[in-house]
């Protein structure tokens, strides 16, 4: 994108934001160029105008939305003094926060990557799975248990599992995360 003056830079954002919310209420297959016209106070021609091509746009969309869903779950594991407590709150929100949308947000990023791999540019996918990977491995890195590196991949493939699953069928969360505890050797959740 060439520079845009910043009254250009709040409308580019609008755009941004307006596809975002289109994502995660109606998923890739619905976030079309109409429903984020739509969405935003501009025009389908302004998208036109402030993003080289829509795939521009669901990028930067999608990494808005893996944005706010991220600062959720840190908030609740930040608000967790006991790191042991702080990694179950963040995996509690994290399944939680795709039950609030069934088969929208928990697929959103399973439907990303497998339309960004069709088109060969997957770096708003790389970029989101290496902060989910950091971030667990944050949280296992306090807690002092060993590994904490393969730890945090094999619990995040487990948490991803559990959203495809839950879409499925419903999922009970604390049954679910005491299962998950129990095979990968960490401690028990503490029951909310």
């Amino acid at each position: 994108m060439s520079e845009k003056r910043p009254r250009q830079l709040v409308k580019r954002d609008a755009l941004i934001e307006a596809a975002a919310r289109v994502l995660l209420r109606e998923g890739l297959a619905g976030c079309s160029v109409r429903a984020v016209a739509e969405a935003s106070p501009l025009t389908k021609s302004a998208l036109h105008y402030y993003f080289e091509d829509f795939e521009e746009l669901l990028d930067l969309a999608f990494r808005r939305a893996m944005d706010e869903f991220f600062a959720r779950v840190e908030v609740a594991a930040e608000a967790e003094s006991d790191p042991v407590n702080a990694l179950w709150a963040a995996a509690r929100t994290y399944l939680q926060l795709g039950a609030d949308r069934p088969g929208r947000a928990p697929l959103l990023g399973f439907e990303v990557q497998i339309q960004s791999t069709r088109r060969g540019q997957l770096d708003s996918v790389r970029e989101v799975a290496d902060r989910n990977l950091a971030f667990f491995t944050r949280l296992l890195r306090r807690t002092g248990l060993s590994e904490p590196e393969q730890r945090a991949s094999v619990f995040l493939a487990t948490l991803l599992g559990a959203l495809v699953r839950n879409s499925a069928h419903a999922l009970d969360l604390e049954i679910f995360l005491a299962e998950a505890a129990l095979a990968m050797g960490l401690p028990r959740p503490p029951t909310p």
